[in-house]
Order: structure tokens, then C-alpha cells, then sequence
């Protein structure tokens, strides 16, 4: 397999020459990159090894085709992962008087309801753990805010206000 072909995927957009991410991402990726090279590829090529040292020519080649496509699959998958490491950027969350990208934010919302969200880079953002991009609408809003502002998102005729209650970690109840 060529190294071009590995440093490339149809489905994505080539990666900037940075990559921003928190801390928690770049350990996470490290970690799945570890088990891929560990674990996930030296499985795939015993199967191969398998395939070739326990069947016959003809049933060898159809039994090895699948784990031949999940090595080749995995090499790209490492491949991609050792490009974004070799790019990445590690935000760190320091304490500060307005939000940037790492703040944990405490927002409360026009009902009364609070909530902590993360501002991170798009490539992390997972509404269902409070990691809202900090390219949305609304993390564009809160960029640069201090505790105390209010900021009004419009998302296509929807009105959301949010107050920033707290910038850092959300405080531990006794």
C-alpha cells in the first residue's frame, strides 16, 4: 500500500497543518492508536497468516481477502491517527475571566435550567457530554464573554438565550 494512499481518506477533508485539541482527546486518540498497532493489526495479520498456513490455495485467498481489507483498512486508520497526533495542538483549560477554546462554562438558560458545556475544537464535539464546537453558533457566541454576560444565539428563527453563570470547572457540592 502506498503512503500516499494511507494519509488520505475520500470521506474527510485533508487536516490543516495544526490540529487543536483538548488534552482528554489527544489521550483518548493515543490510547485507540496504541490498540489499534497492538491489538486490532496483529490480529488482522494472523488471520491472513492463518488463512495461508491451514487452507488450501483456492480456499486461502477467499478466506484472507476479508482480513486482507481490515489490515489495509487499520494501516489507513493508523496512518490517519499518526498524521493527527504529528499535528496536534494540545489546548490546555487554564483559569480565566472569559471563555476561550478548553473553558468549561456554566450557562443557564431563560427557563432557569443550568448546564456545563465545554467550548472544544469540531472535531470533538458531542452534544450528549456538553462538548459544544466552539465554530457553532453558539460557541462562537460565548467566545470571549465573561461570567455574568448574557449572549442570544438565532438558530433560523430560533432564539436562545444563555447567562454565563461560571468560566472553569463546575463547582462540587458538599
Amino acid at each position: 500500500m502506498s503512503d500516499d494512499l494511507a494519509m488520505t481518506s475520500p470521506m474527510q477533508p485533508p487536516l490543516p497543518e495544526v490540529v487543536q485539541l483538548t488534552a482528554d482527546a489527544a489521550e483518548q486518540l493515543q490510547q485507540d492508536l496504541k490498540l489499534l498497532q497492538t491489538v486490532a493489526r496483529p490480529e488482522a495479520v494472523r488471520r491472513i497468516q492463518r488463512a495461508k498456513l491451514f487452507l488450501g490455495p483456492g480456499q486461502a485467498e477467499l478466506a484472507a481477502r476479508p482480513a486482507i481489507w481490515d489490515l489495509e483498512a487499520l494501516d489507513r486508520k493508523i496512518a490517519d491517527l499518526e498524521t493527527l497526533l504529528a499535528r496536534a495542538q494540545v489546548i490546555v483549560e487554564r483559569p480565566s475571566s472569559t471563555v476561550k477554546l478548553g473553558s468549561t462554562v456554566t450557562v443557564r438558560y431563560d427557563n432557569g435550567t443550568e448546564e456545563t458545556l465545554k467550548l472544544v475544537p469540531s472535531l470533538e464535539a458531542d452534544l450528549a457530554r456538553g462538548y459544544v464546537a466552539s465554530e457553532s453558533r453558539v460557541g462562537k457566541a460565548l467566545l470571549g464573554k465573561a461570567s455574568g454576560e448574557k449572549v442570544t444565539v438565532d438558530a433560523d428563527g430560533i432564539v436562545m438565550t444563555l447567562a454565563i453563570d461560571r468560566i472553569g470547572s463546575p463547582k462540587l457540592s458538599a
